[in-house]
């Protein structure tokens, strides 16, 4: 069954037969951890980098902020699943900013707060895709913890 992960949201699957999905990582950024040893797979899609915006809605919504979705992910795939770090298999996608001149650079700051998540709660060895200037969507199979990507050629931006 195809599990669709939207934006700010996280889930967990240890259905052989589910797939997870995230579309148009662009600033956004998505993390896949994945188990072999136990068949389970957890995905976030990351809007912003920092809670500390909005401490209410973090609450609400903990897969939204790179600096806690991370850790929320790896805890739960831990407490219901007896996850262990040193058996994840970690990706990380997306990242880009919209514009090259965008003052903000949410992407590129998502990222970075991400891997510095990640390094907190130990986890060093990240397959990453990030950056670049188009969209990613991506499908996480449970069954053998296979990641497809695809890139967005077309996008109509209006203005």
């Amino acid at each position: 069954m195809q599990i669709l992960v939207g934006i700010g949201e996280y889930k967990i699957s240890g259905r052989l037969d589910d797939v997870l999905v995230t579309f148009a990582l662009a600033s956004c950024v998505g993390v896949v951890m994945y188990s072999p040893d136990r068949k389970v797979m957890g995905m976030v899609h990351i809007l912003l980098p920092d809670s500390k915006i909005n401490r209410g809605d973090s609450v609400r919504n903990p897969g939204k902020y790179a600096d806690i979705a991370v850790v929320n992910l790896y805890r739960e795939l831990n407490l219901k699943y007896g996850v262990l770090k040193t058996e994840l298999h970690v990706s990380v996608f997306g990242g880009l900013d919209a514009k090259e001149n965008s003052c903000f650079h949410i992407g590129e700051k998502n990222v970075e707060t991400v891997f510095r998540s990640l390094e907190k709660i130990g986890i060093k060895n990240v397959y990453r895709n990030t950056g670049g200037s188009k969209p990613r969507t991506i499908y996480g199979y449970v069954y053998d913890g296979r990641i497809e990507m695809k890139l967005i050629d077309n996008i109509n931006r209006i203005s």
